[in-house]
């Protein structure tokens, strides 16, 4: 079980100079027997975990040791439920647990999920869409009248526009079309690793993230096709701005405005292979389509 620990750690926290975890049993007798845990800190053997570990790398360890634990003592359910286990996670920990949830060890195990943190669930949604072993529900607030209610939530941003216009929500849709093309824009940006400007709260307009992206793809196909000029923020945003309260727009409008965005996304795509430019990242630090018809 030690070596599974060690494993999951490693996936979790790569680089940390953290090896060898390993379960020992301590000298204690009664009550005082116990576990500890040893590992080898930039390859000096060290104990306990408090000693160099800060309190967010304690609870992937302790992450760890469950997940090892579910698979060796849960023989017979085949589940393991986790509740709000990214409370002291940070992005780039979160999405190592989502590697950790797809591996090989896994594979045989449901996973039963909770949070009421909606990044990490946006995030879970994104990542595992299209993947038919994942479902993902929401449950409404409970009231007396209609007890605990669960449903099956839209699984993008743009799925739950396309669900406002069947509903005739049209406003509803209209306004979450902004939502959607800032999700496009911070996509496109984060497979292209795209320097941006340095900002304190970490948010980012349109025109930053768009302005990255041109640098990015100067000199390519990308930078002269109508689909990729077509989602500048100046034209793309004045065109919203002229609808964003208009209580009379028509579906026809807001299709128009789905469209434009999903042309921008596909502005990315090799015409030839059909597969997007960051599907491959070269020695050099660049990027290519599968076919390398289409560089940046």
């Amino acid at each position: 079980m030690s070596h599974d620990i060690d494993k999951y750690y490693g996936i979790l926290n790569p680089g940390y100079g953290v090896r060898n975890i390993r379960l020992f049993t301590t000298e204690d007798v009664g009550a005082g027997r116990g576990i500890e845990i040893r590992y080898d800190f930039h390859g000096s053997p060290q104990y306990p975990a408090r000693k160099y570990l800060s309190e967010g790398h304690r609870n992937a360890l302790g992450l760890c040791i469950f997940l090892a634990s579910a698979r060796y003592f849960n023989r017979e359910n085949h589940f393991i439920a986790l509740d709000d286990v990214i409370t002291n996670f940070d992005t780039d920990h979160r999405e190592r647990l989502v590697n950790l949830f797809r591996h090989k060890d896994f594979v045989d195990r449901q996973f039963f999920i909770a949070t009421v943190d909606s990044v990490w669930f946006k995030f879970l949604q994104r990542t595992f869409q299209g993947d038919p072993k994942w479902r993902f529900y929401e449950i409404k607030p409970w009231s007396p009248q209609t007890g605990i209610q669960v449903f099956e939530p839209p699984t993008s941003i743009r799925a739950k526009i396309i669900t406002m216009l069947s509903d005739g929500n049209l406003f509803g849709a209209q306004r979450s079309i902004r939502s959607y093309y800032e999700e496009i824009l911070k996509a496109i940006a984060k497979k292209l690793v795209v320097l941006v400007p340095f900002n304190e709260d970490g948010r980012w307009q349109p025109s930053d993230l768009f302005s990255g992206i041109v640098r990015k793809v100067k000199g390519t196909v990308i930078e002269s096709d109508v689909r990729f000029r077509g989602g500048n923020p100046i034209g793309f945003l004045a065109n919203l701005a002229a609808h964003e309260n208009d209580e009379n727009i028509t579906s026809g409008t807001v299709n128009n405005l789905i469209e434009c965005i999903d042309k921008l996304r596909q502005a990315f795509n090799c015409a030839n292979c059909g597969r997007p430019i960051w599907e491959a990242k070269r020695q050099d630090g660049t990027f290519q389509c599968k076919c390398g018809q289409m560089r940046c």
